[in-house]
């Protein structure tokens, strides 16, 4: 339950999880977080009138019986319709299924790529299977599918992409509430999506650098060529035809091939289109060219009520968090770590995998640390994230650590 409060109402122990203005405007940019110091109260005081506290994840501001504002009720009643933000199974227990999910997923695609380039069409119960198992991981535990997906495998970019924005989409529309059939769907449409590429030729698909203006609009007729190519498959559901068709569109009737705007795009396209983007330029096939979610989500919100839907991009900046799964930060101790899995209760305090000590020398083998079982210990045993660093820092290699060390080599049981 939200309670709405002004900032000298706040009391250590409290749970802020929504601000008077978007996050990004603020200096906790866009998270939930768990008050354990004044400093924050007065941070708070500073740039908001007024906040919203969770009750149910921290302590409550007493009030009279029946002296609830109607502004309060309203916000319940908007959040009613989220699931609750409950992980049935642990990331560890999770991310060996996830990598067989994710292995099924990998080959499915590729041969559908050839099968499709070959002439033979999409048999719907094959996609259905694939994405149902898809749908089940992220119903337990987003955290496990969300990792892979940072893996970045730039040799089959086509493949990874696919699979990657259908993961995001599953997770994202976890977070919003999705019932499963509607995460069965959508995931559907995310992951065929790109499907009209397979009619264009390998060279266009794989050229470096700006396309020319031909280039260009040649590349933009796979978002009808999909669609044909789904028109042709019994048994997908309608809405997969229309993601393929206009994930492409923006808000502002910039995109293509339609120019639709705003309500004439349909939401499960909206969702694609934005996370399309999100993944395509932080795992571009030129990785030079990447940037770090933390900047896509910036950029992405600058470009709100223009290209996107601003409320979906609220909305998926919150789901994945100021430190989104996959993400590698250096500790106020000088350790290097990935996060590796961000529990709903404990947004600012993801659980990492330590792959570098203070003197940035390797851990072999690496090591995990929960920072939330650190809230509220003295500044000595308590860690703190100091910074998000750039790809490739230190040496590191994102996709070398997970794929090496997750799930065999480590001992999860064994957590700091």
């Amino acid at each position: 339950m939200k309670q709405k409060l002004e900032p000298i109402e706040l009391e250590i122990g409290m749970y802020v999880c929504d601000l008077d203005r978007p996050w990004l405007e603020s200096p906790f940019l866009f998270q939930g977080f768990l008050i354990d110091n004044d400093k924050v109260i007065t941070e708070l005081s500073n740039c908001c009138e007024y906040v919203f506290i969770d009750t149910e994840r921290g302590a409550a501001k007493e009030e009279p019986s029946g002296n609830r504002s109607s502004q309060g009720n309203a916000v319940d009643e908007i959040n009613n319709d989220k699931t609750p933000d409950i992980y049935v199974t642990r990331f560890e227990d999770e991310i060996g299924p996830a990598r067989s999910l994710r292995q099924k997923a990998e080959n499915y695609m590729q041969q559908l790529f050839v099968d499709l380039r070959a002439g033979k069409s999409i048999k719907s119960d094959e996609v259905r299977d694939v994405v149902g198992g898809m749908v089940n991981s992220i119903l337990r535990n987003p955290d496990a599918l969300v990792l892979l997906s940072a893996l970045r495998e730039h040799d089959e970019y086509a493949v990874a992409h696919s699979i990657n924005v259908c993961t995001l989409c599953l997770a994202f529309g976890r977070y919003l509430g999705f019932a499963q059939d509607a995460l069965n769907e959508i995931g559907i449409g995310a992951l065929l999506h790109d499907i009209g590429e397979v009619r264009l030729p390998v060279e266009l698909i794989h050229k470096a650098g700006l396309l020319s203006k031909e280039d260009t609009i040649r590349m933009h007729t796979h978002t009808k060529l999909g669609a044909d190519i789904l028109r042709r498959t019994e048994g997908l559901p309608p809405t997969s035809i229309d993601i393929a068709l206009t994930h492409h569109e923006r808000c502002n009737g910039q995109g293509y091939p339609e120019g639709l705007k705003d309500d004439d795009i349909g939401q499960y396209a909206k969702i694609v289109g934005l996370i399309d983007v999100y993944d395509s330029v932080t795992s571009t096939q030129d990785h030079s060219r990447c940037i770090s979610s933390t900047e896509a989500l910036k950029n992405m919100y600058n470009w709100r009520d223009d290209l996107f839907d601003a409320h979906l991009i609220e909305e998926f900046i919150q789901c994945l968090g100021i430190y989104p799964v996959g993400s590698i930060v250096e500790l106020d101790t000088g350790e290097v770590g990935i996060v590796i899995s961000v529990g709903p209760e404990n947004r600012l305090q993801p659980k990492l995998m330590l792959i570098r000590d203070a003197d940035k020398k390797p851990y072999a083998p690496p090591r995990i640390i929960n920072l939330a079982r650190h809230i509220g210990k003295s500044k000595s045993h308590r860690y703190e994230i100091n910074k998000v660093l750039e790809s490739g820092d230190y040496g590191i290699d994102l996709k070398g650590y997970l794929l090496r060390e997750i799930p065999l080599d480590l001992e999860f049981d064994d957590v700091i």
